[in-house]
């Protein structure tokens, strides 16, 4: 029998804040599926508490892979010179 209890709005982001820290961390520890699910759905919590279409973050996420590339090929950048 699950015991819950209801966050106030005021404590909401430090909580997703604390719960993103825990998934991340049992995700690292296993490198499961379930682990990765679990991320995934703390980011969506904070983005709909933050006002945040999940669509915007998507986007978002593909404009960056478009301009700077992802991480498929494992190419890892050190830095970015002037000049």
């Amino acid at each position: 029998t699950p015991v819950t209890d209801r966050i106030p709005p005021a404590e909401m982001q430090s909580a997703l804040d604390q719960k993103l820290r825990e998934e991340v961390k049992e995700y690292l520890e296993s490198h499961s599926v379930e682990e990765m699910a679990d991320v995934l759905e703390v980011l969506h919590g904070i983005a709909f508490h933050t006002g945040i279409d999940w669509n915007q973050v998507e986007a978002e996420r593909l404009r960056k892979k478009e301009e700077r590339g992802g991480f498929e090929e494992g190419i890892r950048l050190i830095e970015v010179r002037e000049g």
